[in-house]
């Protein structure tokens, strides 16, 4: 694949609607007002998001385009950046990360993955699927991403927000691939511009915080890949990932 020295990997949302979020109405479900209505949109995540989804805050939103039961898609929402306050996008739609990765990928913006000769979606393994698999010079690798929209108090990426038993099962997944003689890669796909590294959520999860160590241990890849968020998306590089995972400093912005 071509080396790209343009860093926008995809233009996610091609038709953005502004709107005003009121409430979440269930795990997939948010009331926003858009042009004077309000309307019922899909919410693209399961996770808590306590901390994004604050009522009266602007979101952006595109028509649908897998039919469904609501208009619209909320995808973005504007929150304050680390530690400037300054007002950013951030991703809301947990199916972007494995797109986003595998287009820095074939644009040769990470060089752990040059020379992949083909990426495959969903590729199935005994208990499941993972997200993708590169085929590459030196071998075959899986890898799973996991969406990452939460920075704590100290500018620090955060996942998961809530208890994942099947992202603990991508983990130990991953680890009897290596015994397969492939390599193996958990991605943690950060959509905040203001993240400085990543590391798990141990208060909320410690299972998969002491099996993300252990898959580093074993081999695993453990890695965060840095995007901006908006209409088009940016690859801004790596941030550092911190293990084993680091006292929660406090939500940001701050709940009180």
């Amino acid at each position: 694949m071509n080396k790209d020295n343009n860093c926008e990997v995809l233009r996610a949302i091609k038709k953005p609607k502004i709107g005003i979020f009121q409430k979440r109405l269930n795990r997939f479900a948010a009331e926003v007002c858009m042009d004077g209505k309000t309307i019922k949109a899909f919410l693209p995540n399961t996770g808590r998001l306590e901390e994004l989804l604050t009522p009266e805050t602007r979101v952006i939103l595109e028509k649908r385009r897998e039919g469904g039961k609501t208009q619209f898609d909320m995808l973005l929402i504007e929150t304050l950046a680390y530690p400037t306050r300054n007002p950013i996008w951030v991703n809301l739609d947990s199916r972007l990360p494995p797109k986003l990765l595998a287009k820095a990928i074939e644009k040769g913006l990470i060089s752990e993955f040059e020379g992949t000769r083909r990426i495959l979606y969903e590729p199935a393994y005994s208990g499941g699927r993972f997200d993708l698999l590169l085929e590459t010079e030196r071998g075959r690798t899986f890898i799973e991403t996991k969406s990452v929209n939460l920075v704590d108090s100290a500018g620090t990426a955060r996942f998961p927000d809530a208890i994942t038993t099947r992202g603990t099962k991508h983990i130990r997944a991953l680890i009897e691939k290596l015994g397969e003689g492939v390599s193996a890669c958990i991605a943690f796909i950060v959509t905040r511009r203001d993240a400085l590294a990543f590391s798990p959520f141990a208060e909320r999860d410690s299972e998969f915080a002491q099996a993300l160590c252990s898959a580093k241990q074993a081999g695993v890849r453990v890695a965060a890949y840095h995007f901006d968020s908006g209409t088009a998306f940016s690859y801004l590089g790596e941030i550092p990932v911190e293990l084993p995972a680091k006292p929660f400093p406090g939500f940001w912005p701050s709940l009180d």
